[in-house]
C-alpha cells in the first residue's frame, strides 16, 4: 500500500526538521542525503540515516571547508552518491 499525499508531506516535513536540527543545533552538514539514506520504520515514518558523509560546519570567519573523499595516493574511497550531491561537493 502506498502512502497518501498527506503522509508523504508529513514525512518530508520530518526530514526537513531533522536536517534543520543537524545544521542549527549539532552544526553538521549531511553530505550523503539520497533515497538510500532514508529509512522507513514499521509504522511508516521516515528516518534520516547514512551519516557516513558529514562535515562539521565552520564559523563564518574560518576558511571554507574542503570536501576530501580521497586518500593519499590510493584513489577514491567511499564517496557519496553523486546523483544526489550538491555541485560543490562533486
Amino acid at each position: 500500500m502506498f502512502p497518501s499525499e498527506l503522509e508523504i508531506k508529513c514525512n518530508l516535513i520530518d526530514l526537513v526538521d531533522a536536517i534543520s536540527f543537524l545544521h542549527t543545533d549539532v552544526k553538521i552538514a549531511h553530505l550523503g542525503i539520497s533515497p538510500s539514506s532514508i529509512y522507513v520504520t514499521e509504522e511508516g515514518r521516515w528516518k534520516l540515516g547514512g551519516f557516513v558523509f558529514n562535515l562539521q560546519l565552520l564559523q563564518d570567519n574560518v576558511k571554507r571547508p574542503v570536501f576530501d573523499f580521497w586518500k593519499q595516493g590510493k584513489g577514491p574511497q567511499l564517496t557519496p552518491d553523486l546523483r544526489y550531491s550538491a555541485p560543490e561537493t562533486v
